[in-house]
């Protein structure tokens, strides 16, 4: 509820150009001739004190002594409650006010130590914070401030207006972490826009396409003339790797797990343990929700846009020397991801086959699958799955463009 603008008078604060502490040790070598006014208020509208939790709006406007008026630009503040209160997704280890921030505005964020699982005596709580898929990661972590009305540790933070989400941990300065459970906390933040072409929330973004599936795990990919995004499914029972490869020699695999791979340009990796996830050699972004995904610039990795590019999935049991238990595309089983058996993934400037909907140089159910997906509006197309799915080339995808791919498929 937005109320109506009211006008409230400012006090007068002399301030005297001198020693206004008559401190003989204070040695003012060097007095200005003039100090500037100043003027205050000391809000005290029940509306906003009684209670706190809202937002508001104000601008400071001055008259001079020959009737002339400036008026600043309106800015705003968020009043909390003053108890820390709000909802978190671990128990009520952590919360924050507003509960749906926008951005460009602040979040209050509170812990406790009493519900998280760093030690109780923790003195002081640091708070580990970035925004949009960990991005702007603030350094030295923040030392948050102990709030003696409710007992938890509370920082303040600026959400940037390209934010889309605020992530966070906690930890005491020592080695001790609570990143909820592996989960990391993540505030979805409402009018951000990373000016990104996918979205890093954890969740699928609606244009990847299916590279294939093995042991209930799905393997996605999409790109941009930006960026690469690759998914899978978060890591419960193995860990999961998604590597970038050049396509030519082999190398060890990582995090001394068993056999081979081929050589790769990045990985991203999840721990199905703790739900960890990063990049490794590559990558600017990557989020861990219900899905695992991340994005990783074409300029950074490889001066531009590549014609191809080559994807392989591996799921590794979790020790280490842990096996190769799932791998998109399926190998030969010899516990190696090799080159033959990568996915190239044919990016802009190469033939488009008409049919070959997730470009994989395949015509069969797969690509049926996709394309049934577009004309039901499950999923977007991208300009180059378009032209590969428009089976009669009448700018639509309907049922007319599933039934000429099911007989090519046929007919194959």
């Amino acid at each position: 509820e937005v109320g109506e603008w009211v006008s409230l008078p400012m006090q007068f604060l002399d301030f005297p150009a001198r020693n206004v502490f008559n401190n003989p040790e204070i040695d003012f070598f060097e007095m200005p001739t003039h100090i500037d006014d100043q003027y205050f208020i000391h809000i005290e509208e029940p509306a906003i004190v009684d209670e706190g939790g809202v937002l508001v709006d104000y601008f400071v406007e001055a008259t001079d002594t020959r009737g002339f008026t400036k008026r600043s630009p309106i800015l705003h503040t968020f009043v909390g409650t003053g108890d820390c209160t709000g909802t978190g997704p671990s128990g009520n280890a952590a919360s924050w006010i507003p509960e749906t921030p926008t951005a460009g505005e602040n979040v209050a964020i509170c812990y406790d130590l009493t519900e998280g699982s760093l030690p109780n005596d923790t003195n002081p709580v640091k708070i580990h914070i970035g925004h949009s898929g960990w991005q702007s990661i603030i350094t030295p972590d923040p030392t948050m401030i102990f709030d003696a009305d409710s007992s938890k540790w509370r920082y303040d933070y600026a959400i940037p207006t390209s934010a889309t989400s605020v992530d966070f941990v906690f930890n005491d300065g020592n080695g001790n972490w609570d990143n909820n459970g592996g989960q990391d906390w993540h505030i979805s933040v409402s009018g951000g826009s990373s000016g990104d072409d996918f979205v890093m929330d954890g969740a699928l973004d609606e244009s990847a396409v299916l590279i294939g599936s093995e042991n209930g795990v799905n393997f996605y990919a999409d790109w941009s003339d930006e960026q690469l995004y690759v998914a899978s499914d978060k890591a419960t029972n193995f860990d999961h790797f998604i590597f970038v490869c050049s396509g030519s020699g082999m190398t060890d695999a990582p995090w001394a797990k068993s056999g081979q791979v081929a050589q790769w340009v990045a990985y991203l990796a999840n721990e199905s343990t703790n739900s960890w996830s990063g990049w490794f050699d590559g990558g600017n972004q990557q989020i861990c929700g219900a899905i695992l995904e991340g994005v990783l610039d074409w300029n950074s990795e490889f001066g531009a846009m590549p014609e191809s590019v080559f994807l392989a999935f591996g799921g590794y049991a979790t020790n280490d020397g842990g096996a190769l238990e799932i791998q998109i595309l399926a190998g030969n089983g010899d516990g190696n991801i090799g080159i033959s058996e990568l996915f190239e993934l044919i990016l802009g400037g190469s033939e488009i086959t008409l049919g070959d909907v997730n470009f994989d140089t395949q015509i069969n159910i797969l690509d049926i699958v996709l394309l049934v997906n577009f004309a039901l509006e499950i999923q977007t197309p991208n300009a180059d799955e378009l032209e590969s799915a428009d089976m009669n080339l009448d700018g639509n995808l309907n049922i007319q463009d599933v039934i000429l791919l099911v007989n090519l498929v046929l007919e194959n």
